[in-house]
């Protein structure tokens, strides 16, 4: 076990003071060949897996600094997912190499300090090799499963939970968020099938595959790539994928009862997002959905929340450094905390209720004397700057890059003003307004 300094480079912070510390943050120079998983501490903290030439654990606190990473290379090769149990211990499913396979899912405890403490292999009896693929625990933290795939000799591969329950056979898919549990050990699990055979021997694409406590398995057949789910507070659950129809692209949700029934589903269009990373319930009865998205120019990660029915509500969007991919994220008391990949570093964003990360810019905002818009937002580079209400002080912007470098600032005195900043190379910029006493604003802006 190796314990790593890491240096921070990026940071950035909401506009104003809050009870809670919003942030974005790209913790650069770690190239992790592969980001894991996310989950809130009980310290009010975040606790992040991945793979850096061996299992990879990095703990930061609640503001999104560093407390410490450590690296195990002697009992996991590659960290799939983390959680934090009840008694404060991070339990970890992965793989690690084998002499006598080609690899072996391994289930690794470390302490709060990120130690080692314990761990086994789970072995892939008359197969080839086995790889662990996520956990989940309930919100007590008092239970927890796990998923683990078998490459077995011949067609024979499955997807196993601890509980030795078969969730998916050959060609399925068990994604990172297919699996949500509740405090009374209820639990689903979804896999996607992106081939099988029906019992006419005819060819099938995308056909979803649940199974729970309450039934061994259950296949529906959907032209729709399912890559989440998340049991309801009525014990049935919520699923969620990608749907593409002649080019135009839906999410679906579908909503099932406790016995797998489908109550409803609903399409939302949407023409950048092509992965659902996952979907779970929000205490207010909606869902808030995770997903990867591209616009031709750059992978953004995008958040929205839908109320009980399926309606869209609101919906964020995430640049990191010009390429980010969405891993999960956990619902927090006054928030969300999301994580995803930027170029092989591990970003994480600290929101409000509603996804933001700066609670400044919040609708009551817009009609304050001293409301700020900047746009177009993404620009080219000739952006308007407007302050809702002319007045006679003299604001200042300054605009810093990703390393937190000023590129460019200049004093603002008319309500309405152009801005050229064309000379920008494309990227994501933080704009900070202030006037002679405080602080205004502080907002994203991309320039493509």
């Amino acid at each position: 076990m190796k314990k790593i300094c890491v240096i921070l480079l990026i940071f950035f912070a909401s506009g104003k003071p809050s009870s809670a510390q919003y942030f974005e943050r790209i913790y650069q120079g770690l190239n992790l060949g592969y980001v894991g998983s996310l989950d809130n501490t009980i310290d009010s903290g975040f606790i992040i897996c991945g793979t850096q030439d061996g299992g990879f654990l990095m703990k930061i606190n609640e503001v999104g600094d560093t407390e410490w990473t450590s690296r195990d290379s002697g009992n996991v090769q590659q960290s799939a997912a983390v959680i934090q149990n009840a008694s404060g211990n991070f339990i970890v499913i992965g793989s690690c190499n084998s002499l006598q396979y080609n690899s072996e899912a391994v289930v690794a405890t470390y302490d709060v300090s990120g130690d080692p403490l314990t761990h086994f292999k789970i072995p892939p009896g008359d197969g080839w090799g086995s790889w662990g693929t996520t956990i989940i625990r309930s919100p007590d933290r008092l239970l927890k499963h796990y998923c683990y795939y078998v490459d077995g000799l011949t067609a024979d591969n499955y997807y196993y939970l601890d509980n030795q329950d078969m969730i998916a056979g050959d060609m399925a898919t068990v994604a990172l968020n297919s699996m949500s549990m509740d405090n009374s050990g209820n639990y689903y699990v979804a896999a996607n099938l992106a081939f099988d055979m029906d019992s006419l021997f005819n060819w099938r694409n995308n056909v979803l595959v649940l199974s729970s406590n309450n039934f061994l398995r259950q296949e529906y057949f959907y032209d729709t790539q399912i890559s989440s789910a998340a049991i309801t507070p009525d014990g049935g659950v919520m699923v969620a994928g990608f749907y593409d129809s002649l080019g135009t692209k839906y999410l679906r949700l579908m909503k099932f009862d406790s016995g797998a029934n489908l109550i409803w589903e609903t399409f939302i269009s949407d023409s950048d997002n092509y992965s659902v990373s996952q979907v779970a319930p929000t205490s207010d009865g909606g869902y808030a959905i995770l997903c990867s998205a591209d616009d031709g120019i750059s992978q953004y990660i995008t958040f929205m929340k839908v109320d009980a029915s399926g309606m869209q509500l609101w919906k964020q969007e995430y640049f990191g450094n010009g390429t980010a991919i969405s891993r999960n994220f956990v619902q927090l008391d006054d928030g969300f905390a999301i994580l995803g990949s930027s170029t092989g570093d591990p970003y994480l964003i600290r929101t409000d209720d509603q996804g933001r990360t700066s609670t400044t810019a919040v609708t009551s905002v817009a009609s304050s004397p001293d409301a700020i818009g900047i746009y177009p937002n993404p620009s080219s580079g000739i952006v308007h700057i407007n302050f809702e209400k002319s007045s006679e002080n003299v604001r200042h912007l300054s605009i810093l890059d990703l390393t937190g470098r000023e590129v460019f600032n200049q004093q603002i005195k008319e309500s309405n003003t152009q801005v050229n900043l064309s000379f920008l190379a494309r990227g994501i910029y933080q704009c900070k307004f202030s006037s002679a006493t405080e602080e205004l604003k502080s907002m994203k802006l991309v320039i493509q």
